[in-house]
Protein backbone atom coordinates (compact mmCIF):
# COMPACT_ATOMS: atom_id res chain seq x y z
CA UNK A 1 0.00 0.00 0.00
CA UNK A 2 1.74 2.94 -1.01
CA UNK A 3 0.55 6.08 0.66
CA UNK A 4 1.03 10.06 -1.09
CA UNK A 5 2.63 11.90 1.81
CA UNK A 6 4.58 11.22 4.78
CA UNK A 7 1.75 11.96 7.09
CA UNK A 8 -0.22 8.71 8.04
CA UNK A 9 -3.86 8.84 9.47
CA UNK A 10 -3.32 5.36 11.70
CA UNK A 11 -6.70 4.56 13.05
CA UNK A 12 -7.56 4.92 9.14
CA UNK A 13 -4.96 2.87 8.02
CA UNK A 14 -6.13 0.06 10.60
CA UNK A 15 -9.12 0.24 9.52
CA UNK A 16 -8.60 0.19 6.16
CA UNK A 17 -6.69 -3.26 6.68
CA UNK A 18 -9.57 -4.39 8.46
CA UNK A 19 -7.76 -5.39 11.85
CA UNK A 20 -8.81 -4.37 15.04
CA UNK A 21 -6.26 -3.29 17.27
CA UNK A 22 -5.26 -6.63 19.18
CA UNK A 23 -4.13 -8.15 16.08
CA UNK A 24 -2.18 -5.49 16.05
CA UNK A 25 -0.80 -6.18 19.58
CA UNK A 26 -0.30 -9.72 18.36
CA UNK A 27 1.38 -8.63 15.48
CA UNK A 28 3.90 -7.08 17.42
CA UNK A 29 5.09 -9.69 19.19
CA UNK A 30 5.24 -12.16 16.62
CA UNK A 31 8.82 -13.79 16.32
CA UNK A 32 10.58 -14.44 12.45
CA UNK A 33 9.22 -17.34 11.17
CA UNK A 34 5.74 -17.10 13.46
CA UNK A 35 2.35 -16.91 11.91
CA UNK A 36 -0.89 -15.17 12.57
CA UNK A 37 -3.94 -15.71 10.08
CA UNK A 38 -6.55 -13.29 9.84
CA UNK A 39 -9.91 -14.23 8.73
CA UNK A 40 -12.68 -11.47 7.71
CA UNK A 41 -16.24 -12.89 7.01
CA UNK A 42 -18.95 -10.24 5.52
CA UNK A 43 -22.69 -11.08 5.58
CA UNK A 44 -24.52 -13.18 7.95
CA UNK A 45 -22.84 -15.71 8.34
CA UNK A 46 -25.98 -18.09 8.48
CA UNK A 47 -28.10 -19.21 5.69
CA UNK A 48 -31.43 -20.53 6.44
CA UNK A 49 -32.09 -23.45 5.49
CA UNK A 50 -34.74 -24.47 2.41
CA UNK A 51 -36.70 -27.41 1.96
CA UNK A 52 -34.52 -28.97 -1.06
CA UNK A 53 -31.40 -28.69 1.71
CA UNK A 54 -33.26 -30.15 4.69
CA UNK A 55 -34.37 -33.59 2.27
CA UNK A 56 -30.54 -34.10 0.87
Amino acid sequence: MLMETDTIDAHKWIRSLRLEYWHVAVLRKLRVGEQFWIGYFDGTGVVALTDTARRT
